[in-house]
């Protein structure tokens, strides 16, 4: 069963009630649905919002709505991984990547260059030297539109997938900045609340 953060958000809240709960823990790892074609593909919603936002913060959706934070936490074991996050890296992630030039992409994603061009020139050819805050903030405005959503649709998926959600092996300080950037922001999903 697939619920709604407003779902989760209103259950949450009458177990507080019920059982007193002083801290809420969640994993974030909402994603919607593209149609591609004859399938469907997801596109993670908290990456989304932080970098297509209009508040500077890039605020996931339990954050702006609900006043959970990123908890801070080191070498936690689950059966698959160590997981670690932090919070100030993760504010620090989004700005980094929100601001990070499409031209510096292209030296970090060689395979995607030709893609990186074709969405600079379909959404964002009106900045001189776009940012991907600037392309993603574009095509979800694009997705809002009958005429254009499909087409914005097919782009944010491959987009995502093509970059936001691939981290290559880089050399040298601000192409290693930006994939550890990347790195935290796909990997920062758990928040809390305290009450």
């Amino acid at each position: 069963v697939q619920l709604c953060g407003s779902k989760v958000l209103s259950l949450y809240e009458e177990l507080q009630k019920i059982l007193k709960i002083k801290e809420i823990a969640l994993y974030d790892d909402a994603r919607f649905e593209v149609e591609i074609g004859n399938s469907f593909r997801n596109i993670p919603q908290r990456q989304l919002m932080a970098l297509s936002s209009a508040d500077e913060m890039g605020l996931s959706w339990y954050e702006a709505r609900a006043g959970f934070v990123p908890d801070s936490f080191d070498n936690y074991h689950t059966q698959r991984n160590e997981l670690s996050q932090d919070p100030a890296f993760y504010r620090k992630a989004i700005i980094a990547v929100r601001n990070t030039q499409l031209t510096l992409i292209q030296k970090t994603h060689k395979t995607a260059t030709r893609f990186i061009l074709s969405l600079s020139t379909r959404y964002v050819s009106d900045h001189s030297d776009p940012t991907i805050h600037q392309l993603v903030k574009a095509m979800n405005s694009a997705r809002q539109n009958v005429q254009t959503k499909k087409q914005a649709d097919k782009d944010m998926y491959s987009f995502f997938r093509k970059v936001i959600n691939t981290f290559p092996r880089v050399r040298g300080r601000p192409l290693r900045t930006f994939v550890d950037a990347l790195t935290t922001l796909e990997g920062t999903r758990i928040f809390v609340k305290k009450i």
